[in-house]
């Protein structure tokens, strides 16, 4: 009886919604918020953008809310190779967020907090061999942090606060000591 119930919900939710995309071009950007271009309302629901010139070759990918972006954003190379994805809560990068080469492989990954970097932040050569790893708080570099080559070899590492290196780092071959590391 719950199973039937819960179908039943599903079904009046998804009934009462539009899951056909509504074209972007549709739509009006005003002071950040897209406009239904009949009703003049935010607009909520999913949305897709095409490359000009088609009708099926997919830019861009997403769902506004009150029409700010909310959810899963996915942006497209021409191609068809994901450039670019990330996830808005209300507007704001919340989340998880990916780069891509124009191959497919990963450029980039970093999370975000209210629009903010927070947490480890990678980048990769287009080989997919790392290139750097650091992390953030707020916006700003904070702890670890690690730089490489293309061929892997380690150019750089050692912590970071407040933005600025310090303690004990390796940099090209070499220790150095910048000044010391504030505990929190």
């Amino acid at each position: 009886m719950r199973e039937y119930r819960l179908f039943f919900l599903c079904l009046t939710v998804v009934g009462c919604t539009d899951l056909n995309p509504k074209n972007l071009d549709q739509l009006i950007l005003e002071n950040e918020i897209y406009l239904d271009g009949e009703t003049m309302d935010p607009y909520s629901g999913p949305v897709r953008e095409y490359f000009p010139g088609t009708e099926s070759l997919l830019r861009r990918k997403g769902y506004l809310v009150d029409g700010m972006w909310d959810g899963l954003y996915e942006y497209y190379y021409e191609n068809g190779q994901i450039k670019f994805k990330n996830t808005y809560d209300e507007g704001v990068w919340d989340g998880l967020a990916e780069e891509y080469y124009r191959n497919g492989q990963l450029r980039r990954r970093e999370n975000y907090k209210n629009n903010a970097l927070d947490g480890l932040a990678e980048e990769y050569f287009e080989d997919g061999q790392l290139r750097r790893r650091e992390n953030y708080q707020e916006d700003v570099l904070s702890g670890q942090i690690e730089l490489y080559d293309e061929d892997g070899q380690l150019l750089e590492k050692g912590r970071g606060m407040f933005g600025l290196k310090c303690g004990e780092w390796i940099e090209y071959g070499k220790t150095l000591n910048h000044r010391p590391c504030l505990e929190k």
